[in-house]
């Protein structure tokens, strides 16, 4: 089944956005757990069993790029990141087309808790499902990573503005993939967002260290 998912699916990690309401630092750099929040996105692709991964960058790339260093992906560049997402999910959808792939996955690089595990999970279905959408659910909501078939591309292409592929599920039958923890949904838009994230990460080790008994 892996071997199936990395010759015919590939994923692109979105990181080309201003991140503006998140002030002056530059979002996608943000450590996590010690790596910045761009690399975390793109090593969860690549956890996930992809042979072919990309990352969209565009805003200050030339800061972005060096923090995906050793890693085994395309960087694919969007000179018009700043007339909106869609432009980075078209360079996405022509990076697969290059690659002559038969499926897409997307997720974003202000995500953190996407891991290969949930990746895994959407592509899994993907596979065998009929419906030319796949996407993750979590507290009743419908979120990346999403995964979208070839049939599927053309309508992606004609994006514009600051959409992603969202816009296309009232057009298209999507398959959602619960999944139980509801935190995956949490994206970082501003610091605050950031000190929730950081201050779950903070109790999460706490209660690891209170549950862990030295004999």
């Amino acid at each position: 089944m892996a071997r199936a998912v990395a010759e015919t699916w590939v994923g692109v990690v979105l990181a080309a956005g201003e991140g503006r309401r998140f002030g002056p630092r530059l979002k996608v750099l943000q450590p996590y757990q010690g790596e910045p929040l761009v690399r975390r996105a793109a090593r969860a692709l690549l956890a996930a069993g992809l042979s072919r991964v990309g990352v969209v960058v565009g805003y200050r790339a030339e800061q972005v790029v060096p923090a995906l260093a050793g890693l085994p992906v395309a960087v694919l560049f969007n000179p018009a990141w700043f007339w909106g997402m869609a432009w980075s999910v078209r360079a996405a959808v022509r990076a697969a087309q290059g690659w002559r792939a038969q499926g897409l996955l997307i997720t974003l690089a202000d995500m953190p808790l996407v891991d290969g595990a949930a990746i895994r999970a959407v592509l899994q279905v993907a596979q065998r499902s009929p419906e030319p959408i796949v996407a993750l659910e979590a507290a009743s909501r419908v979120t990346p990573p999403v995964a979208y078939r070839a049939s599927v591309w053309p309508a992606l292409l004609r994006l514009r503005g600051d959409v992603g592929g969202r816009a296309l599920f009232g057009a298209f039958p999507v398959r959602r993939v619960p999944w139980p923890d509801p935190r995956i949904i949490w994206d970082i838009d501003t610091m605050h967002d950031w000190q929730r994230l950081a201050s779950a990460a903070r109790k999460k080790d706490e209660h690891h260290a209170r549950s862990v008994r030295i004999p």
